[in-house]
């Protein structure tokens, strides 16, 4: 039995939603709550933007945050994963130097931001993250989970262009149109699923979850029952057994005990 069902948001339970949750999802989050089963929002975004996406239903479910390197769960931080400050002021100075880029370094509760542009912080604002300017990044002096940036109009050669200059331990994935992330062998939503699996006592085929995209890949390696997306990327979907259209779709099947695995 499914015990636990993580899905990541752009691209996945957004998907063609313009950032807002449906009320099916809503009600659906209740009616797991009722039957036992978990829901978790697995995402890049912060916790706060995330508590105000779901807040209908925030304290009914668990949150997988900035691609697994903060959980929390009826508020509360179950477990971070910081990234070492001289490696990460080291790679903010790094992709600050470029001139398309717009640089977010998070701790659990905040977005710490040295904007280039007017606009960057207020779009950071409207999609309810909170944000904290700073004049140097030397500035930042409490631990940090994660490091992303934002390039308007991504060029497709600039995430191979990015990967040939950070090198392991950290790898850098697409996480929505115009985001960069850099994961490191700690932070991935991989973790997080694990993070939440020895939490809840939970067994790797009690657990679903669905993605779309390259920082999708650990946490759909991670569960019995990964889900692609149909409009995702091609590596996702060739390594997941299952594919939808719409995550509400099977989440319906999981809660009426029709999900026998096939492609809806």
């Amino acid at each position: 039995m499914i015990k636990l069902i993580a899905s990541d948001l752009d691209g996945t339970l957004l998907y063609k939603r313009n950032n807002t949750v449906s009320d099916e999802m809503f009600e659906m989050i209740r009616e797991m709550k009722k039957k036992g089963i978990i829901f978790a929002a697995a995402s890049g975004r912060q916790y706060q933007n995330l508590k105000k996406l779901f807040a209908p239903v925030w304290e009914d479910m668990a949150f997988i945050c900035e691609n697994g390197a903060a959980v929390f769960y009826k508020d509360e931080l179950i477990e971070q994963q910081l990234i070492p400050m001289e490696d990460l002021l080291k790679l903010v100075y790094m992709v600050d130097a470029d001139e398309r880029t717009e640089v977010m370094l998070s701790s659990a509760t905040t977005s710490y931001v040295r904007p280039k542009t007017k606009e960057f912080a207020p779009m950071l604002r409207n999609l309810g993250n909170h944000v904290t300017e700073v004049k140097e990044w030397s500035d930042v002096t409490e631990g940090c989970v994660k490091l992303a940036w934002y390039e308007k109009g991504l060029e497709k050669d600039r995430p191979a262009y990015w990967s040939e200059r950070i090198l392991p331990p950290a790898k850098v994935v697409t996480s929505a149109e115009e985001w960069l992330d850099i994961l490191y062998p700690n932070s991935h939503k991989g973790v997080g699923i694990s993070v939440l699996k020895k939490y809840f006592g939970l067994e790797k085929e009690e657990i679903a979850a669905f993605g779309d995209n390259d920082n999708d890949f650990e946490m759909l390696e991670a569960v019995g029952y990964p889900i692609a997306m149909e409009n995702g990327k091609e590596g996702i979907k060739k390594m997941c057994p299952y594919h939808t259209t719409r995550v509400e779709d099977t989440v319906r099947q999981i809660l009426d005990g029709a999900f026998l695995g096939e492609n809806v």
